[in-house]
């Protein structure tokens, strides 16, 4: 052994190490954040976003179909943020009257009982049938506890039996009955339409990020809305 050799006591001794060189290919730093992108675990937002992307898209189309935007929307509703029950309608500017257009999760005979019904402007507003708290400027909170439906729209409820015979057993539980309306504004303020949600996957009424992304999707729509008609009436002023 020379002088200037390491001993096996030197060395265990904790005698500093060349540390092994690591040579990092730049192109796996490529490859993971792509697969990651594609296929990495995701949390709500990105699977939020993913559902807003495919919404806005829709934006970009030479003409906006708004029936399939909506069918769209609601499935990303459901889908995306764990809502059972998804609900849009419009205001049809024929008669100024309110339907629903399309609806998502519920069963076939509550459907048809919802389609049959209508509203007006006024119904948005403060009503002593439809009793609800605004939460925003977009959105407003109807409790079961309330009662908020007008006699004979207790057939638009998937269960109509359990309305009023559950007792909440926290704040934060979600009931037969209550639901979520985010209305859908014009290029004016007026009001073109709205969205309606009901009964989580949780057991929980939405929570506030939850509502966010809905008031979000009611200004996707509003937009396509406002897109549509303003190129509807360019078409028409060229011919």
């Amino acid at each position: 052994m020379t002088k200037d050799s390491p001993s096996d006591s030197d060395t265990q001794s904790g005698a500093p190490q060349t540390p092994k060189e690591v040579i990092i290919d730049h192109r796996d730093i490529a490859r993971k954040w792509k697969l990651d992108y594609s296929f990495g675990i995701k949390d709500q937002t990105n699977r939020a976003l993913d559902g807003i992307q495919k919404l806005l898209s829709r934006l970009q189309e030479p003409a906006i179909n708004i029936p399939d935007l909506l069918l769209d929307a609601a499935n990303v509703i459901c889908q995306q943020f764990g809502i059972k029950e998804a609900s849009i309608g419009l205001m049809n500017p024929a008669d100024g009257i309110y339907r629903y257009e399309i609806i998502v999760g519920m069963r076939e005979d509550a459907e048809k009982a919802l389609k049959r019904i209508e509203y007006t402007v006024d119904d948005f507003g403060e009503s002593s049938v439809w009793k609800g708290t605004a939460i925003s400027e977009y959105t407003k909170l109807f409790l079961s506890d309330d009662k908020p439906y007008a006699k004979g729209e207790e057939d638009s409820y998937s269960r109509p039996a359990l309305l009023g015979y559950i007792k909440r057993k926290s704040i934060t539980e979600s009931l037969e009955g209550d639901y979520l309306d985010v209305v859908v504004f014009g290029k004016k303020g007026e009001i073109v339409g709205w969205l309606e949600i009901s009964g989580t996957k949780t057991g929980e009424l939405p929570d506030i990020p939850t509502i966010r992304w809905m008031e979000l999707i009611s200004k996707i729509i509003g937009t396509a809305i406002i897109l549509q008609n303003e190129r509807s009436a360019s078409g028409r002023s060229g011919q």
